[in-house]
């Protein structure tokens, strides 16, 4: 990359920029690349016409050197989408491209207006326009055909004085002017394509967040909670394995905004649910705010009586953070009741059964004196 032409993204972000770049030009970097090669195979035949003194020379060169590797650049495209690797090849054949044409042109010293000199400039605009090659790889190209061009004007002791030499290093300098600047505002082009591609997936990927986090504990809300649980239970209807849920709610949470005002209600909803997420570390558990005052744990792989055991340990961490506020002269603190079920035979679409199982449980739980966990046994027949 030169630095002093193109902004440099930081190091991740130059290796995305790269993969976008492939996607957005890899259809018109296959078709050039075909009717390079269908194109090339055709004129090669004018060979005949132009240079029949040299057709065996060139022949070798055209379809033995240059059109093997035009195919293998173009098949690579369909084996590897690494952007390295496919401007290198496409770099590569284009400027072999250029050193035939330059070697056709030598062959003759005499150095007349060679009608294959249009075939290297074709060659050069091929490789910096059409090809959608990188600025980079396309100038390194460009100008390696020129001075190939010219080393093998020298090989063959053509007076440097000749006209015709000046003309054709003076268009092959403007071609590769030219080029360089074709190539960099396509470059550019497709780097600001990208920081809008960027911008939009960044803006697209936090309305998402948003969507399904809960704005206050900044825990996933019910929309996922729903989402996510049909996707556990997929998982697990799969490796037939036990699913189990724990619902719980904070105990007289009225009460306690009443007492301190809902700016300390809101701190122990974050609080609880911060307590809550040190208990669902493995891959497919998850906390979620189900609404109000009410959570929800979601336990992959996990028998009814691990989930009762974790429960407990959830009643009391909360109850351990002493949370308290004073109701009827009396001081109390924050506590939970705890509803919990498991599920073992069971479709996709079984959440709705799972949820209201555990809800009846924390119902049992509320019934019963509030701060405990209860169970409630769910069997269903899929």
């Amino acid at each position: 990359m030169i630095h002093w032409l193109f902004p440099r993204f930081p190091r991740e972000k130059e290796k995305d920029f790269l993969v976008f770049y492939t996607k957005e030009t890899l259809s018109q970097y296959r078709f050039a690349l075909l009717a390079a090669i269908a194109l090339y195979s055709v004129v090669g035949f004018l060979d005949y016409l132009v240079v029949p003194k040299y057709i065996d020379q060139i022949w070798i060169f055209r379809f033995r050197i240059l059109l093997p590797s035009a195919v293998i650049t173009y098949l690579s495209s369909y084996l590897s989408k690494r952007e390295a690797l496919l401007q290198s090849l496409a770099a590569y054949t284009a400027g072999i491209g250029g050193i035939m044409v330059s070697f056709m042109i030598s062959l003759d010293r005499s150095m007349p207006d060679h009608p294959y000199f249009v075939g290297l400039l074709t060659a050069l605009f091929f490789s910096y326009g059409i090809l959608r090659l990188r600025f980079v790889y396309a100038s390194a190209q460009g100008w390696a055909s020129t001075l190939f061009f010219i080393g093998f004007v020298l090989t063959r002791r053509i007076p440097l004085t000749t006209p015709v030499l000046y003309t054709y290093i003076f268009f092959l300098i403007i071609t590769n002017v030219i080029g360089m600047m074709i190539a960099y505002f396509l470059e550019k082009s497709i780097r600001t394509e990208y920081l809008q591609f960027v911008m939009l997936r960044e803006t697209n990927a936090k309305l998402k967040a948003e969507s399904i986090t809960d704005s206050l504990t900044e825990i996933p809300n019910r929309r996922y909670f729903d989402d996510k649980l049909r996707e556990v239970l997929t998982h697990s209807l799969n490796e037939k394995k036990i699913v189990s849920l724990i619902v719980l709610d904070i105990d007289d949470f009225k009460l306690f905004n009443d007492s301190r005002g809902h700016k300390a209600g809101d701190e122990c909803l974050k609080k609880v649910a911060e307590c809550l997420c040190g208990f669902a570390k493995r891959k497919d558990d998850f906390v979620a705010r189900y609404g109000g005052e009410e959570f929800a744990v979601v336990l992959a792989k996990t028998p009814l009586e691990s989930a009762l055991q974790l429960a407990e340990r959830i009643r009391k961490s909360v109850e351990d953070m002493k949370i308290h506020y004073f109701h009827d002269n009396t001081f109390k603190k924050i506590t939970v009741s705890l509803g919990v079920t498991s599920i073992s035979n069971f479709s996709p679409d079984s959440g709705n059964e799972l949820f209201l199982a555990a809800d009846k449980a924390l119902y049992e739980a509320k019934a019963k004196g509030k701060n405990q966990v209860r169970k409630f046994e769910l069997e269903i027949n899929s």
